[in-house]
């Protein structure tokens, strides 16, 4: 079983860009999880189906979509720290999940990460979602690759890395795009 891995060139070169200019343009609705909002919108089939097929096709696992979407995290919206696991998404537990990115940015991408309270993952079907480090430390980080996705357990505490956010919105914010497997 993996715990994590990337995959690179997940999309050819003109469809990267197509897709990416694509999201940029969206609207993206607030999702209140606890008052913890998230900013979404929803992508084309085919482009959820592409992700899938090419996590199948190089874990060699036969993983179905519960949901994907398209995130946005900016300085103004979504900037908080938000360390949690995606052991239950809409009353399902999921295997693994997946981060998609557009840009290259050495600088921020996604950890995993664990902590002498918590522990490193969230086996039970109840959210929990930690604001602060607090004792949390960084046990891999992976960067923003552009057009690779970054595929771990969703059990595993993770967040956003470093929590820095920048730009106002789509066009200069941090667009990804989400994947949640059974």
């Amino acid at each position: 079983m993996f715990e994590s891995k990337v995959i690179e060139n997940v999309f050819s070169e003109s469809d990267f860009k197509k897709l990416h200019e694509y999201l940029k343009k969206k609207e993206y609705k607030p999702f209140d999880l606890d008052n913890d909002y998230l900013y979404y919108t929803e992508i084309p089939s085919h482009i959820t189906y592409k992700i899938i097929s090419k996590v199948n096709e190089v874990t060699g696992l036969n993983l179905k979509n519960i949901v994907t979407f398209a995130r946005l995290n900016t300085g103004v919206i979504d900037a908080r720290v938000r360390i949690h696991a995606d052991n239950i998404v809409f009353g399902r537990q999921p295997r693994y999940a997946c981060v998609y990115y557009f840009e290259d940015n050495p600088e921020s991408g996604t950890a995993l990460l664990s902590s002498p309270t918590h522990g490193r993952e969230r086996l039970d079907m109840k959210m929990s979602v930690f604001n602060e480090i607090g004792d949390f430390k960084v046990d891999v980080f992976n960067p923003e690759i552009a057009n690779s996705l970054f595929f771990y357990k969703a059990t595993l505490y993770h967040s956003r890395w470093p929590c820095i956010s920048r730009g106002t919105d789509a066009k200069d914010g941090r667009i990804i795009i989400v994947s949640f497997l059974e």
